[in-house]
């Protein structure tokens, strides 16, 4: 829709009051002494009289020939990871624009963080470039490009607002590479740990030929090897030990302080990426379930189904919510297999969390509760660790994150 031209003044066109006062002082002291003394002065009092109309269709003229362009180096950038911001001022025109000032958004309100404003001269038929280093240390979604482009007359009467963008890009979480997860020492060897010769192998983790015994099923007996050398041998595969992982991440708000609440968060949704990278190269069937306003749910497993879950982090909010224990109550409705196991990932260990985890351990439920200790004091690690040990000796799965710098180490242990 084409704005009507007045309507066009009032909404992008701005006088400055105060620079046309001061400049109307001027001319009526000019005109005083032009009065007074005649000659040069009246010359000097019409030409200052002249000069603001001049200035002014000027700019008019050279701001419909300003434009803009900017540019990310990456696509889908990482926490930590540098990228270059490109600003591109051109003018087009044959006359040159006295003065062009550049505002910057905002790249998120809690952090009041933000590029350098700044001002400059662009000549005619011009290109100013801008390139600005960024690294973002908190992952989420960021508003990077112009607030305001503003063009100036020289005298600064007036100020025209030309059209802008920005883009709202998302940060993504950082991934550890798991090489192994050991959730509770109560024999429970992980994920795939096991030898198959009987039972529910995965195909895909073949590890070695053993020689046929007397009894065992012919399903995997190696007949090459046997049509070669007259001897029977059988494969071997890992063994999944579980049908499913079922994955439930405390996304309640965290409320001391923006920055550690980021702190807090990230960590959270580092170790759930990790932990899903992990299972997912590992063909294990993984469910994750974040509360929130719309629960956000993810189901695989297969390694390229981990592209689309991490490109889907960007809708897990924290925010007031249900603890995730709650969810897991709500959601076992549907019967869980006796086989699967629960992860707990919480940054809140409280009453629901604790009460939880002593129910599936008087039902023998494999279920493995992985605290984020970031956000907490010293005295309540203590407290929490000192609690969580007597039940990690009872025979339940507890893990503790001291940091996102710590994710491997920690969760390997």
């Amino acid at each position: 829709m084409t704005l009507h031209p007045f309507a066009f003044l009032r909404k992008h066109v701005r006088f400055r009051i105060r620079n046309i006062g001061l400049y109307s002082f001027s001319v009526v002291i000019l005109y005083l002494a032009a009065s007074y003394f005649g000659g040069f002065f009246f010359s000097l009092f019409y030409f200052s009289l002249a000069l603001p109309f001049v200035s002014l269709v000027h700019t008019l003229i050279a701001q419909g020939r300003l434009v803009h362009d900017q540019k990310l180096n990456v696509e889908y950038p990482i926490k930590g990871q540098s990228l270059d911001y490109h600003l591109y001022l051109y003018n087009q025109g044959v006359l040159p624009i006295a003065r062009v000032k550049v505002r910057f958004k905002t790249f998120r309100p809690e952090l009041n963080a933000h590029l350098e404003d700044f001002s400059c001269y662009l000549g005619a038929d011009s290109v100013i470039e801008k390139t600005f280093s960024l690294s973002f240390e908190f992952r989420g979604t960021y508003n990077v490009g112009l607030e305001r482009l503003e063009v100036e007359d020289a005298f600064g009467f007036l100020s025209i607002n030309k059209r802008v963008s920005y883009r709202s890009i998302y940060i993504y979480p950082r991934i550890s590479r798991l090489k192994s997860f050991h959730p509770s020492n109560d024999g429970y060897r992980g994920f795939g740990a096991g030898r198959s010769r009987h039972g529910e192998p995965d195909y895909s983790l073949f590890t070695q030929l053993n020689e046929y015994r007397s009894g065992e099923s012919i399903r995997h007996i190696y007949w090459k090897k046997f049509v070669n050398q007259g001897l029977a041998y059988i494969k071997e595969f890992e063994q999944v030990s579980t049908h499913t992982v079922n994955i439930y991440i405390d996304t309640r708000s965290y409320s001391d302080g923006a920055r550690k609440a980021l702190h807090v968060e990230d960590t959270s949704v580092e170790i759930l990426v990790s932990l899903v990278k992990f299972l997912l190269d590992r063909r294990i069937h993984t469910q994750v379930n974040a509360p929130g306003a719309e629960t956000h749910r993810f189901e695989g497993s297969n390694p390229i189904q981990f592209e689309g879950f991490y490109r889907s982090t960007s809708r897990i909010f924290f925010q007031d919510t249900i603890s995730p224990a709650a969810l897991y109550r709500a959601d076992t409705a549907r019967l869980f297999d006796v086989r699967d196991t629960l992860v707990l990932i919480t940054h809140r260990p409280d009453r629901s969390v604790v009460t939880l985890l002593e129910e599936l351990r008087r039902k023998n439920q494999k279920a493995i509760l992985i605290v984020n200790n970031i956000g907490m004091t010293e005295r309540e690690i203590i407290r929490i660790k000192s609690y969580f040990d007597d039940l990690r000796r009872r025979g339940g799965g507890v893990l503790h994150v001291r940091g996102a710098e710590t994710i491997t180490e920690d969760l390997e242990r």
